[in-house]
């Protein structure tokens, strides 16, 4: 069996290592001593230095990974809240165009009651301007009837889309508020 000669990592004692040890003890020191063999080298390691070394490292590596989760989660919750933002504006896009503009250029709500009353309002005027006023003006309140009929009608159709699309949007930022709770938890 061969023998290689080194020194103990520790007190620095000759040793004598047989070639296929990976282990030896100290006779002079008591330490126990790892055997590292590469290429062109043979050298000592205290085998306690390793452990506190290997445990350094392992704890060092359990935050990183601990740290990296928390960052994940991070990342996460901005995109979902990019998200939420993105569901807000097209909301508020979709809703500037469900609006309703005034003469004055104020915009309302679509409500299905505005389309009743626009649509009721404009039809008895038409039928109050064709049976009261004088021969000839008579026909505009004829013409009155079918376009407050259909103006009415725009408003409901109007309110019923507005409606509609609310209540998707409602939907689709709740379903991204669960989201939202579900990574905080």
């Amino acid at each position: 069996m061969k023998v290689e000669s080194l020194a103990c990592d520790n007190c620095g004692a000759s040793l004598e290592v047989p070639e296929k040890a990976n282990y030896v003890t100290c006779n002079y020191c008591s330490t126990q001593l790892r055997i590292h063999r590469e290429e062109s080298v043979t050298f000592s390691e205290v085998v306690e230095k390793l452990k506190k070394r290997t445990a350094k490292v392992e704890k060092r590596t359990a935050e990183v990974e601990e740290r990296t989760e928390e960052v994940e989660d991070q990342l996460a919750l901005l995109k979902i809240e990019r998200e939420l933002d993105q569901i807000d504006r097209d909301w508020e896009r979709e809703r500037d165009g469900l609006m309703l503009k005034n003469k004055n250029g104020q915009k309302t709500v679509p409500t299905v009651t505005q389309g009743y009353v626009a649509g009721g309002v404009m039809s008895v005027m038409g039928i109050f301007i064709s049976v009261v006023a004088p021969e000839g003006v008579g026909f505009m309140g004829l013409v009155m009837i079918p376009a407050g009929l259909a103006w009415g009608y725009y408003v409901y159709h109007r309110a019923q889309l507005y409606e509609r699309a609310l209540a998707l949007y409602v939907e689709r930022r709740l379903i991204v508020e669960r989201r939202v709770k579900a990574l905080k938890k």
